[in-house]
Order: C-alpha cells, then structure tokens, then sequence
C-alpha cells in the first residue's frame, strides 16, 4: 500500500538533481521536498511549498522563470496623469513639485530566487531596494526611510505602508505588462491619485 505523500512518478535523485541546474531560482526547502521524493519519502512536512500533490518540480521551475521573464527589466519614464497634484498632498513646494514632475526615472527590475531588487535611476541619485514578497522592510525615499511590506497578486506588485501613520502614507501598485508598467500612488489620508507610466525596454 503506498503511503500517503508520496508520488508514484518519482524520477530518479540524478535526474532531478539534473533538473535544478537552475537552482539559483529553487531554495534550499525544495531541494529536500526534490530529494526526499526521489528517495520516496514523504513530503507531507513539506507541502508549504505545494511540491508534493499540485506542482512537479520541472512546473516550479518553469513559474520562477515564467516570473522572472514578466517582472525582470528595464522601464523607462514616458508619461504622468496628476502626479504634481499628489506630490502638493504630499506636501512638496512648487519647485520641488516642478522638479519631480520633470524627472524621467528609469526603474529596474530583478528577481533572484525569491528576492526583489527595485533601483530607481535618477539623474542626481540612484535608490536600491531589495526585499521579500510579504515580509516588513524599510526601504529609503527622499522624505526619509519608511517602513512598508510588498505583495504580488498576478502581475500587480502592491507597496504598503506599515510604520506609524503618516499624513504622507502613500499605497503604491505597480501593474506590469509586456510592453511596461503602470504605477499609480494613492495618499492614503486624502485619496488623491497620481499615476506614472513606464515602457519596458527591449535589452
């Protein structure tokens, strides 16, 4: 009788260690979960990384990748709808809402495993933030650091404020697409809505 959690199409441990010659993009957990099946043991310990019953580890593979190849890039600055509006809720005077409005920030994006990088390019500074996906991290912004966690639903990467209330608490959701990115920030105390939108370039 075959025991539960364990699957009856395991491959052998040399084929499937020979699958994760992308294991920059697997974690450590699941190259147990791969190793344990392939020894036929149970997972079941292990099934937070759905591994086991729903996703083989080639289909895990292929969604590290399939997200990588989404998010992955450069975005280029083309347009902005009431973005000096929101920067005036913000508190911004007019010359620093004049000089914002006229930045074109490239925005760059990677992911490694499960690790985001978010650099800002400006003319005068480049800002990095590196974080985990539903994890607090304090990122820094020209008003000072804030403290804010990062969620993914589908392609829309959502940026939320979790510090001490602030009359400057911005959401910020970044929606990707094939050819770009659209990044609309809410002021959470006023609900003035600023959008900048983003080409993707071809690298």
């Amino acid at each position: 009788m075959e025991r539960a959690g364990v699957r009856k199409d395991n491959l052998s441990l040399e084929t499937h260690l020979e699958e994760l010659r992308y294991i920059n993009i697997v974690p450590p957990e699941a190259l147990i979960v791969v190793i344990q099946l392939a020894l036929g043991g149970s997972c079941r310990k292990y099934s937070r990384f759905q591994l086991c019953s729903s996703i083989t580890i080639q289909n895990y593979i292929q969604t590290k990748l399939s997200m990588e190849l989404q998010f992955d890039g450069t975005y280029l600055h083309e347009k902005d709808e009431n973005f000096e509006t929101l920067l005036a809720k913000l508190g911004a005077n007019y010359i620093m809402r004049k000089v914002a409005s006229k930045a074109k920030p490239t925005i760059k994006v990677k992911i490694e495993g499960d690790s985001w990088t978010l650099t800002t390019i400006l003319l005068v500074k480049t800002i990095t933030w590196q974080f985990r996906l539903n994890e607090k991290v304090e990122i820094y912004t020209p008003d000072g650091n804030i403290k804010v966690i990062f969620s993914l639903n589908g392609k829309t990467l959502t940026q939320t404020p979790t510090g001490e209330p602030s009359e400057r608490d911005t959401v910020v959701v970044r929606e990707f697409t094939e050819d770009g990115m659209k990044q609309t920030m809410t002021h959470v105390s006023s609900g003035t809505v600023g959008i900048r939108y983003f080409k993707k370039t071809k690298e």
